[in-house]
């Protein structure tokens, strides 16, 4: 057991690096807003972050670096496409692209996840999810195509397990849903 005593005051400032857990659903969902979005303390050398903006700017997003942590996104009087570039399956949070482009299109491609280092994940409770609020996902030769007829329904959901990203697609498709959903 270690005891810290206080020997003199502390004080100063320290610098918080941004997060690539929480700047990519922010980069992501960026592509729902109307105007243009400015981010900072973005981790911009980070390749995750790197691989998002390739496939942002593919699916017809503008993005423009106004410091080496600072980015201006917008996809405001811009064609969204409909397919995410094969370049998806690097990262985990491309399931995000699920309910953000559902939103946006009533029919999406969109590659199967990769890119986590921790191991192989399961994406179920994203699939069975986003289906019970009204998507139609069939997964076939490394892509999801998903169908959605009108807005998402508002459902009360249980995740068998905890999931971060799998609440963020929840809380997404939920935000644009016709009711409330718990």
């Amino acid at each position: 057991m270690y005891i810290i005593e206080k020997a003199q005051k502390i004080q100063g400032e320290i610098k918080l690096q941004g997060s690539k857990n929480s700047a990519l659903p922010i980069l992501l969902t960026s592509l729902l807003c109307k105007e243009s979005v400015v981010l900072k303390n973005v981790p911009l050398g980070l390749n995750d972050i790197k691989v998002a903006f390739n496939i942002l700017e593919e699916l017809g997003v503008d993005i423009r670096k106004i410091d080496d942590s600072i980015v201006e996104i917008s996809s405001k009087n811009r064609e969204i496409n409909d397919c995410v570039p094969e370049s998806g399956n690097n990262i985990r949070y491309s399931l995000l692209f699920l309910s953000i482009l559902l939103n946006i299109k009533n029919e999406i491609y969109i590659p199967t996840p990769g890119g986590c280092q921790i191991g192989e994940r399961k994406y179920d409770i994203h699939l069975a999810s986003l289906r019970e609020m009204g998507a139609e996902i069939e997964e076939k030769d490394n892509y999801f195509h998903a169908k959605i007829t009108g807005k998402f329904k508002s459902r009360h959901l249980k995740f068998h397990t905890a999931t971060t990203t799998g609440t963020e697609n929840v809380i997404i498709a939920a935000y644009f849903s016709s009711y409330h959903t718990s």
